[in-house]
């Protein structure tokens, strides 16, 4: 359709809410008339009765044959599909989800009128931040249990795999045992751990013959080797790292475990900023959006009909990540933070040094697996939250209790 065919087009819009409006259109007689001789044209070419060739069936049986309004939905749907777009561009309006429709009278020779209840995003409106408020967040201590599992998780990366081939050696707990089909020669290594299928293997010597109760191993499987896992102490684990002692690690531990704890507090605090810059904007969320998404995650999931107290709470995180989400991106542009293309590149460049490969292959693994655009959209979110926590007033709980005297 032509642009000087949609100014023929009569349209009106109302306001129903914050993120709701009502668009009333009206198609002129003649464009609908024009559009049903497309469209009968169209259904001739491809209609074949008895005793007619295809595209030479007279439009008089056509219509005895199938009604005179059979096209009518046809036609309704395309003018709507050509129609429609071009309204909500002349009355700027932006659906973030495909708007409902209902159709009116429809008739040859009369105009065709439709509404469209749509559902928009509009600008939120970003309260001030600058000196904003915000209770301070104790830096959580390091425990001797996180310690405990820190230097736990290194001994089992640092470990060797000792073979138990004494006679009479049976399978123990986090033994790695090697199997295989008998008669076979490719074997599979499987740790034996309670509560797992491979429990089965507990108790077992080489030679032995086992069935463990997992489809995909289904069958007997003969024991072909049995390693312990054997973890460096804590003094050879220190020299192995390249720390003088065990003093020294457990030291190395402590700091880097406390430096995990104060980049959650930071994270924490972000988090803190932006919801209290939240509660005094004014941010509309779509309803339907919010129902649409809660949906859609659930279908995901696969997850059962839940109550529907955990349904509102579900839809309600749903609503709160979008607040964040609108309020975050509105930041970025006031403020000019998003990552110019040649900022985006030097990031991941940084990026793929650090863990070692090509940039542009780092580039292209991201593209391939659809990541590349969240990775600027999250490197943009860190940015507004920096800001938002330097333009923050964070109150120290000392501030607050003097406060809290002099008043």
């Amino acid at each position: 359709m032509s642009l000087e065919e949609s100014t023929q087009v009569e349209h009106s819009v109302e306001k129903l809410s914050d993120t709701e409006y009502l668009v009333q259109v009206t198609v002129p007689a003649e464009q609908v008339k024009r559009k049903l001789e497309e469209s009968y044209r169209q259904a001739v070419r491809e209609i074949e009765l008895p005793g007619f060739r295809r595209g030479h069936v007279p439009r008089s049986l056509i219509e005895a044959r199938f009604g005179e309004d059979f096209l009518a939905e046809d036609v309704q749907r395309e003018l709507i599909g050509q129609v429609l777009p071009e309204v909500l561009q002349e009355a700027e309006l932006q659906p973030i989800v495909p708007p409902e429709t209902e159709t009116k009278e429809f008739s040859s020779g009369q105009p065709f009128r439709f509404s469209a209840k749509l559902e928009i995003f509009p600008r939120p409106v970003v309260a001030d931040y600058a000196g904003l408020e915000v209770p301070d967040l104790p830096l959580e201590p390091v425990s001797q249990t996180e310690i405990d599992n820190e230097l736990e998780e290194l001994r089992l990366q640092n470990a060797t795999l000792v073979p138990k081939d004494q006679p009479g050696a049976k399978v123990e707990v986090e033994d790695m045992v090697r199997v295989r089909r008998p008669g076979h020669g490719d074997t599979y290594q499987l740790q034996a751990r309670p509560e797992h299928f491979s429990a089965a293997l507990l108790g077992h010597l080489i030679g032995d013959v086992v069935r463990l109760p997992l489809d995909q191993m289904e069958g007997p499987l003969e024991i072909v080797a049995i390693e312990r896992i054997e973890r460096p102490d804590l003094d050879d684990l220190a020299q192995t790292l390249g720390h003088d002692g065990a003093t020294e690690l457990v030291a190395q531990v402590h700091q880097e475990l406390e430096h995990e704890h104060e980049q959650a507090r930071q994270a924490a605090l972000k988090r803190a900023v932006l919801d209290a810059v939240i509660a005094k904007s004014e941010v509309p969320i779509p309803t339907r959006l919010v129902d649409q998404l809660a949906q859609a995650e659930l279908q995901r999931a696969d997850e059962q009909q839940l109550e529907e107290a955990e349904l509102t709470e579900f839809k309600e995180s749903i609503r709160a990540q979008l607040k964040r989400q609108r309020v975050l991106e509105a930041i970025e542009e006031q403020e000019g933070l998003k990552l110019s293309d040649e900022e985006f590149e030097a990031y991941l460049k940084e990026q793929a040094q650090s863990q070692q490969m090509n940039p542009i292959k780092f580039k292209a693994l991201l593209e391939r697996e659809g990541r590349l655009e969240g990775l600027r959209a999250t490197q943009n979110d860190e940015r507004a939250l920096e800001l938002l926590l330097e333009k923050a007033k964070i109150i120290k709980a000392d501030d607050a209790a003097d406060e809290g005297e002099q008043s």
